[in-house]
Protein backbone atom coordinates (compact mmCIF):
# COMPACT_ATOMS: atom_id res chain seq x y z
CA UNK A 1 0.00 0.00 0.00
CA UNK A 2 1.37 3.27 -1.17
CA UNK A 3 1.49 6.48 1.68
CA UNK A 4 -1.02 8.97 1.99
CA UNK A 5 -1.69 11.77 -0.56
CA UNK A 6 0.11 14.94 0.16
CA UNK A 7 -2.91 17.33 0.92
CA UNK A 8 -2.29 20.58 1.98
CA UNK A 9 -3.80 23.78 2.54
CA UNK A 10 -3.09 26.31 0.69
CA UNK A 11 -3.77 30.29 1.24
CA UNK A 12 -3.38 32.49 -1.90
CA UNK A 13 -2.53 36.03 -1.43
CA UNK A 14 -1.32 39.01 -3.82
CA UNK A 15 -1.89 39.37 -7.60
CA UNK A 16 -4.41 37.29 -9.07
CA UNK A 17 -4.46 34.63 -5.82
CA UNK A 18 -0.62 33.76 -7.14
CA UNK A 19 1.46 33.79 -3.92
CA UNK A 20 0.77 30.63 -1.72
CA UNK A 21 1.27 29.63 1.44
CA UNK A 22 0.89 26.11 3.45
CA UNK A 23 -1.35 27.00 5.41
CA UNK A 24 -2.06 22.90 7.00
CA UNK A 25 -2.30 23.33 10.95
CA UNK A 26 -1.81 26.94 10.84
CA UNK A 27 -4.86 28.82 10.50
CA UNK A 28 -5.65 32.33 9.16
CA UNK A 29 -6.12 35.79 10.41
CA UNK A 30 -9.41 37.55 9.26
CA UNK A 31 -7.05 41.31 9.05
CA UNK A 32 -7.34 44.51 6.99
CA UNK A 33 -4.26 43.72 4.84
CA UNK A 34 -3.98 40.63 2.08
CA UNK A 35 -1.92 37.86 3.65
CA UNK A 36 -1.53 34.70 4.93
CA UNK A 37 0.33 35.48 8.28
CA UNK A 38 -1.45 33.96 11.55
CA UNK A 39 0.37 36.10 14.05
CA UNK A 40 -0.83 38.23 16.80
CA UNK A 41 1.60 41.29 15.80
CA UNK A 42 -0.62 40.29 12.27
CA UNK A 43 -3.69 40.63 13.93
CA UNK A 44 -2.21 43.96 16.43
CA UNK A 45 -0.78 45.87 12.95
CA UNK A 46 -3.96 44.70 10.41
CA UNK A 47 -6.63 44.87 12.30
CA UNK A 48 -10.46 45.20 11.53
CA UNK A 49 -11.78 48.71 13.08
CA UNK A 50 -15.44 48.06 14.92
CA UNK A 51 -17.58 50.61 12.85
CA UNK A 52 -19.41 53.78 14.26
CA UNK A 53 -22.48 52.50 11.73
CA UNK A 54 -22.51 49.78 9.52
CA UNK A 55 -20.31 47.33 8.88
CA UNK A 56 -16.33 46.75 8.51
CA UNK A 57 -14.71 43.70 6.61
CA UNK A 58 -11.88 41.89 6.23
CA UNK A 59 -9.54 41.00 3.18
CA UNK A 60 -10.50 38.41 2.01
CA UNK A 61 -8.83 34.59 1.91
CA UNK A 62 -8.36 32.59 -0.55
CA UNK A 63 -7.73 28.85 0.40
CA UNK A 64 -7.58 25.45 -2.02
CA UNK A 65 -6.60 21.88 -0.81
CA UNK A 66 -3.44 21.35 -2.92
CA UNK A 67 -1.40 17.96 -3.60
CA UNK A 68 2.27 18.23 -2.41
CA UNK A 69 4.64 16.06 -3.09
CA UNK A 70 3.38 12.37 -2.51
CA UNK A 71 0.52 11.56 -5.18
CA UNK A 72 -2.04 9.37 -4.66
CA UNK A 73 -2.33 5.59 -6.03
CA UNK A 74 -4.77 7.53 -8.39
CA UNK A 75 -6.78 10.55 -7.20
CA UNK A 76 -8.21 12.74 -3.94
CA UNK A 77 -11.52 13.75 -4.76
CA UNK A 78 -14.73 14.44 -2.78
CA UNK A 79 -14.03 17.79 -0.96
CA UNK A 80 -15.95 18.88 1.68
CA UNK A 81 -15.69 22.18 3.68
CA UNK A 82 -17.85 23.04 6.68
CA UNK A 83 -17.74 25.52 9.86
CA UNK A 84 -19.05 24.81 13.71
CA UNK A 85 -22.57 26.19 13.45
CA UNK A 86 -22.13 29.58 15.31
CA UNK A 87 -20.83 32.99 14.25
CA UNK A 88 -17.72 34.52 16.38
CA UNK A 89 -19.78 36.83 18.09
CA UNK A 90 -23.62 36.30 17.67
CA UNK A 91 -25.21 38.78 15.21
CA UNK A 92 -22.29 41.26 15.09
CA UNK A 93 -19.08 39.30 13.77
CA UNK A 94 -19.75 36.91 11.41
CA UNK A 95 -18.12 34.77 9.12
CA UNK A 96 -18.80 34.87 5.36
CA UNK A 97 -17.78 31.99 2.49
CA UNK A 98 -18.06 31.40 -1.11
CA UNK A 99 -16.85 29.08 -3.39
CA UNK A 100 -15.14 29.72 -7.28
CA UNK A 101 -13.29 28.87 -9.85
CA UNK A 102 -11.08 31.64 -10.04
CA UNK A 103 -8.35 33.12 -8.41
CA UNK A 104 -8.15 37.05 -8.11
CA UNK A 105 -6.29 39.57 -6.03
CA UNK A 106 -7.95 39.53 -2.88
CA UNK A 107 -9.64 42.94 -1.49
CA UNK A 108 -11.17 43.82 1.51
CA UNK A 109 -14.70 43.29 0.93
CA UNK A 110 -17.44 45.92 0.94
CA UNK A 111 -20.50 43.68 1.10
CA UNK A 112 -21.84 40.05 1.99
CA UNK A 113 -24.07 39.66 -0.91
CA UNK A 114 -22.30 37.11 -2.85
CA UNK A 115 -21.35 35.37 0.08
CA UNK A 116 -23.10 32.51 2.68
CA UNK A 117 -23.28 32.82 6.42
CA UNK A 118 -20.71 29.71 7.97
CA UNK A 119 -23.19 29.07 9.84
CA UNK A 120 -25.22 27.27 6.73
CA UNK A 121 -22.42 24.24 6.12
CA UNK A 122 -22.06 22.20 8.85
CA UNK A 123 -21.06 18.54 10.00
CA UNK A 124 -25.15 17.63 8.66
CA UNK A 125 -24.50 20.45 5.61
CA UNK A 126 -21.29 20.06 4.23
CA UNK A 127 -20.39 21.97 1.48
CA UNK A 128 -18.78 20.82 -1.75
CA UNK A 129 -15.46 21.98 -3.59
CA UNK A 130 -14.97 20.76 -6.83
CA UNK A 131 -11.02 19.03 -7.79
CA UNK A 132 -9.97 15.95 -8.79
CA UNK A 133 -6.07 16.01 -7.51
CA UNK A 134 -3.99 13.17 -9.43
CA UNK A 135 -0.31 14.89 -9.90
CA UNK A 136 1.76 17.06 -8.06
CA UNK A 137 0.22 20.52 -8.00
CA UNK A 138 -3.58 20.43 -8.73
CA UNK A 139 -5.80 21.88 -7.05
CA UNK A 140 -9.14 21.84 -5.96
CA UNK A 141 -12.10 25.22 -6.13
CA UNK A 142 -11.27 28.48 -3.88
CA UNK A 143 -13.05 28.73 -0.71
CA UNK A 144 -12.94 32.54 -0.53
CA UNK A 145 -13.80 33.67 3.33
CA UNK A 146 -14.61 36.88 5.00
CA UNK A 147 -15.56 38.19 8.26
CA UNK A 148 -18.00 41.31 8.39
CA UNK A 149 -17.77 43.30 11.79
CA UNK A 150 -20.89 45.58 12.72
CA UNK A 151 -21.74 48.04 15.59
CA UNK A 152 -21.44 46.59 18.53
CA UNK A 153 -19.01 44.24 18.36
CA UNK A 154 -16.42 43.69 21.20
CA UNK A 155 -13.08 44.68 20.96
CA UNK A 156 -10.11 42.92 20.86
CA UNK A 157 -9.48 39.28 19.15
CA UNK A 158 -12.37 37.44 18.47
CA UNK A 159 -13.31 33.59 19.96
CA UNK A 160 -11.34 31.27 17.44
CA UNK A 161 -13.14 29.56 14.72
CA UNK A 162 -12.81 25.88 13.88
CA UNK A 163 -13.09 24.96 10.48
CA UNK A 164 -13.28 21.21 9.07
CA UNK A 165 -12.91 19.24 5.95
CA UNK A 166 -12.64 15.75 4.54
CA UNK A 167 -12.06 14.25 1.14
CA UNK A 168 -11.72 10.59 -0.07
CA UNK A 169 -8.17 9.03 -2.04
CA UNK A 170 -8.11 6.35 -3.77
Amino acid sequence: MASPADVNLTCCHDTDAATEVDITGAGIDFISADNCTNTSGNRTSNPITIPSSGFAYSYEKYLKFELGTTEPDTQVTNFKFWGGGSDPESGVVIDYFRVTDTGVTPAAATTNSAYAAMTTITSDAKQDITGTLTTQGDATQFIVMMLEVSTGASQGNMTQQTFSYSYDEN
